[in-house]
């Protein structure tokens, strides 16, 4: 334990950084009043809810800044209000080479998903501020975002992609229009409403369309005077499962499954299904079950897997 005046100086230099990392130096290096034990990263990043790389990242940050000052290679400037550390031309705004690789890594792992690189979903793969995640997408691309070229070539990919979707007479929204131009949705959506003022009201009719077939749909089971589940909602409406459940809840809360009603009844199915196929004494796969079933296929994989007991 540090004397009197020693702990002043500690208090006063960690005062000059964020909330977040003076609060992950004091459990790192063991400076909480009535707590002398040094904490591991990893115990930090589940006290704190937050990932280990930003922790590992936020202490890298702030021992930089600590040792820039206390060499005289730094500055105590004021923003909004607060005194904090200015590194030496943090007017243009740096990567380190840490921060650099776990950018890389995140973006490897999207990439590997299948899905387009964009600053949201790095913000949150990694935790850092959006500011450094746009720097290391414009570093990587060679350009800054705002450049006359960039914004060229995305008009240039939004016109291509939203003539082509008109050519195959698919609906032009803003999903499906991002999804195929490759760019954010909130870009796709303001392509729309500036270039095409009409499909400002699509949404708007999108939803009353779906309503109506939800209502007819409705109606023709309901007919029937056979139960049904929100599955066959979905399916004889053409929307979504999440559509028809909240069609239901919304509408008709009788009417609505609870999810233990739905695992039991998508089981049984499962069952049924199992003891049919299983009675024609041929193999069959897990494709066959979940379409005999009418479920999805990773759903009846799960049941094939599971230890034997509901087979016959």
């Amino acid at each position: 334990m540090c004397d009197p005046q020693q702990h002043a100086q500690v208090e006063a230099l960690l005062s000059y950084l964020s909330l977040r990392a003076q609060a992950i130096l004091r459990l790192r290096y063991a400076l909480c009043e009535g707590n002398e034990h040094a904490h591991t990263e990893q115990e930090i990043a589940h006290a704190l809810g937050i990932s280990a790389d930003l922790v590992h990242v936020t202490i890298y940050d702030a021992m930089l800044r600590l040792r820039a000052l206390a060499s005289g290679q730094a500055t105590i400037s004021r923003r909004n209000g607060k005194a904090c550390i200015s590194l030496p031309g943090c007017r243009a705004l740096r990567l380190s080479p840490e921060r650099e690789a776990l950018l890389l890594h995140a973006k490897e792992r999207i990439q590997a998903e299948g899905k387009t690189v964009t600053i949201h979903l790095l913000v949150q793969e990694t935790g850092f501020p959006t500011n450094v995640v746009a720097l290391f997408l414009q570093q990587l691309r060679g350009k800054a975002a705002n450049s006359a070229q960039e914004q060229h070539a995305r008009q240039a990919r939004l016109e291509a992609a939203y003539l082509r979707l008109e050519a195959a007479g698919k609906p032009p929204s803003e999903r499906v229009l991002a999804r195929e131009a490759q760019v954010e949705k909130m870009v796709a959506l303001r392509f729309l409403r500036a270039r095409h003022p009409e499909l400002a009201l699509f949404r708007q009719v999108e939803r009353q369309a779906r309503r109506a077939r939800l209502e007819e749909a409705y109606a023709r089971l309901e007919a029937t005077e056979k139960p049904y589940s929100c599955r066959a909602l979905a399916r004889a409406a053409q929307v979504a499962l999440p559509t028809a459940q909240r069609f239901l809840k919304a509408h008709h809360p009788e009417l609505a499954p609870s999810r233990q009603a739905e695992q039991q009844e998508r089981q049984a199915r499962l069952e049924a299904a199992y003891a049919q196929l299983a009675a024609t004494g041929k193999p069959f796969s897990g494709r066959a079950l979940a379409h005999e079933a009418q479920v999805d296929k990773m759903v009846a994989l799960r049941f094939l897997r599971k230890p034997a007991g509901s087979s016959a």
